[in-house]
């Protein structure tokens, strides 16, 4: 049989819909007497979750994404065998076999089921002074059935900040190695966590958002969470063009700065051993070849592509690792959305998204020479430098060392380029106080910079 008691959690994620909905479709239609309580709930929630997942197809939004990942966990080979050792010469000679796969199918089924509202009854969901007591102890012990519904409940309905508070610190232990090799019940509780993080990241402090995208970027990404979505929603709820900026910023360093190890795939692999590469490994290599052509989606994808070129599985093992190179790049770039909710604070929404894209050049700190230059070099750009210059004002705090040498350089670069007239300064040093403040009487520079040439 090639069931497996543990494997990595892309293991978990290489089976097809479609094989599923086979293996649920065989053990719906069997039939057990009326005293195999087991074997007649293994039928029930068979057809059910098999009839959830007819429903979805004809329904495209049917499902929430953390329910069909929660689906796709099912074992369709281990069904598949179970079925088998109910016909011909392994029921006559594998009984006890057929007990455990039994069990084994139920468990699944009956914990999707759970997920899913088709158990009844459904077990309690923790109260959050019931969690704070249990996961307070060291090795905390929890019923699955309740966690994984208090999980889903909070998922779909609630404000989750409180529960993720209470369970980060034992979950966040449990799933900090990432190149380890899950039980089911693991997987289904480490699906249901990414989710959920990803669910409420945008309402989430600061220090949970940068573990969740340090240390779950691209298992979220496998376990099918909408990761881009999710990272979309913090960036929209900024209320100004300003916080956009700060907020891209913050979270373009959460992610660069992620060590989670990338699978390469599971041809040829040593029995056990997981084939991979860092993230960040990954990244610079990526940027060391394409240079400034990096952003080029074509590019990153042919990079990819190479890394998983003669492997099983390619196609999911690409588009995990593609849409993980997406998220990084575009927030790198500042462009992961067109414009945020502050968008309708402004008359001109394409004068804003130009402020927005600047500032998060001058921001992250990672724009080169060239992109400032280009820009303020045009004959009439749609953002001054002189306007750019009072959007810094209005967002940099000078007293933080980082805005005050981010001024400094650009600064310089306006000098070296003849933007700037190489006798006025942006910022200046107070001595009495030890801290940099804007020049307040200057000239409107890109004319006066225009008429020196």
């Amino acid at each position: 049989m090639s069931f497996k008691e543990k494997q990595t959690i892309h293991e978990y994620r290489l089976q097809s819909w479609e094989a599923i909905q086979k293996a649920l479709a065989a053990i719906a239609s069997l039939n057990f007497g009326e005293n195999d309580i087991d074997g007649s709930n293994v039928v029930m929630y068979a057809r059910d979750i098999a009839e959830i997942m007819r429903m979805a197809q004809e329904d495209k939004g049917r499902l929430l994404a953390f329910e069909e990942s929660v689906i796709t966990l099912f074992d369709a080979d281990l069904g598949n065998a179970f079925v088998a050792s109910l016909s011909g010469k392994e029921k006559d000679n594998q009984e006890e076999g057929i007990d455990s796969l039994k069990g084994k199918v139920l468990y699944q089924l009956y914990h999707i089921g759970v997920v899913l509202g088709v158990v009844v009854p459904a077990p309690i969901t923790y109260e959050i002074e019931q969690l704070e007591t249990m996961m307070s102890v060291e090795n905390p012990e929890y019923s699955l059935p309740q966690i994984i519904r208090t999980c889903s409940e909070s998922i779909r309905n609630e404000d989750a900040k409180e529960l993720i508070r209470v369970v980060a610190p034992v979950f966040m232990d449990a799933f900090s190695e990432d190149n380890v090799m899950y039980t089911w019940d693991g997987a289904l509780t480490f699906v249901l966590w990414c989710h959920l993080l990803y669910a409420r990241l945008a309402y989430l402090p600061d220090g949970i958002q940068k573990i969740v995208l340090s240390d779950y970027l691209y298992r979220a990404i496998v376990v099918g969470v909408p990761v881009r979505r999710a990272v979309e929603e913090v960036l929209y709820e900024t209320s100004t063009p300003q916080n956009f900026v700060l907020a891209n910023e913050r979270l373009f360093e959460y992610t660069d700065s992620n060590f989670e190890y990338i699978s390469l795939g599971d041809a040829g692999q040593q029995e056990g051993v997981v084939a991979e590469q860092m993230l960040k490994v990954m990244i610079a290599e990526y940027i060391d070849q394409a240079g400034d052509k990096m952003l080029d989606e074509e590019r990153q994808k042919a990079f990819i592509h190479d890394l998983y070129e003669d492997k099983e599985n390619v196609v999911l093992y690409e588009q995990w690792l593609d849409e993980t190179f997406a998220i990084y790049f575009h927030l790198k770039n500042a462009d992961l959305i067109p414009s945020n909710r502050g968008h309708e604070l402004f008359a001109d929404e394409v004068y804003v998204n130009e402020v927005v894209k600047l500032m998060s050049w001058f921001g992250i700190g990672d724009a080169s020479e060239d992109d400032f230059v280009a820009y303020f070099s045009q004959e009439r750009p749609l953002v001054s430098l002189n306007n750019f210059i009072n959007e810094l004002k209005a967002t940099l705090h000078l007293d933080k060392e980082f805005d005050a040498n981010n001024c400094l350089e650009f600064t310089r670069i306006l000098h070296e380029h003849g933007l700037l007239p190489a006798d006025e300064e942006l910022i200046v040093f107070h001595e009495e106080d030890g801290t940099f403040h804007w020049v307040e009487e200057h000239k409107e520079i890109g004319e006066e910079t225009k008429k020196k040439k």
